[in-house]
């Protein structure tokens, strides 16, 4: 199966991450955010939710990859849920995973932005902080344990060395590099990296 997943914290640099990967031919397609098949993955963990309909959201998505790179982008929020990025590990045990990190500083401004006027409202940071610490340290130690499974896109140094984050990338799936990325970058309205 050629399977992988973007994953990180809102505002991290996932969209931008999946815009960029689109453009490789070695990718046949990356779904944005699919919440059936986050669901349907959470849900499995639990008997009384075990139903034909979830593990068919699960086992489209496996068919779709077997030939070409398929993959889905997931933005978490800050929270328990978030952790259950490792429950993909169990039901696409052969995926590749792309962890995006960005700084906390730049994340939290621009993830309060976006959430403040909302009805739910966004967290403030002393309860972001310990979440987006323990999240962080969960994608380095899966990507230091597993370094042929999982690789780390710092959000930040794509404004730097964007060649050398991308070609973590390039090196984990096997695939070429997105051609043009350098100029599409712009540093966004929070940036203190």
């Amino acid at each position: 199966m050629k399977e992988f997943f973007i994953i990180g914290l809102r505002r991290s640099g996932t969209s931008f991450l999946k815009r960029e990967l689109d453009q490789v031919p070695e990718i046949g397609k990356i779904d944005f955010e699919p919440h059936a098949l986050w669901y349907a993955v959470m849900l499995q963990k639990f008997n009384r939710f075990k139903d034909p309909f979830y593990s068919k959201i699960i086992e489209n998505f496996h068919k779709r990859a077997l030939h070409r790179w398929q993959g889905a982008k997931f933005a978490l929020n800050p929270g328990i849920d978030a952790l259950d990025w490792k429950s993909f590990i169990r039901f696409f045990p052969e995926c590749k995973v792309i962890f995006t990190i960005r700084n906390i500083k730049d994340t939290y401004a621009s993830y309060y932005k976006c959430d403040k006027d909302i009805i739910r409202g966004a967290v403030p940071f002393s309860v972001y902080e310990p979440m987006y610490v323990e999240l962080t340290r969960t994608f380095e130690q899966f990507t230091k344990e597993n370094p042929n499974k999982a690789c780390i896109w710092y959000y930040d140094e794509i404004f730097k060395d964007p060649v050398t984050e991308f070609n973590k990338i390039s090196k984990l799936l096997g695939i070429s590099k997105p051609k043009g990325t350098v100029s599409r970058i712009k540093k966004p309205e929070h940036w203190s990296a």
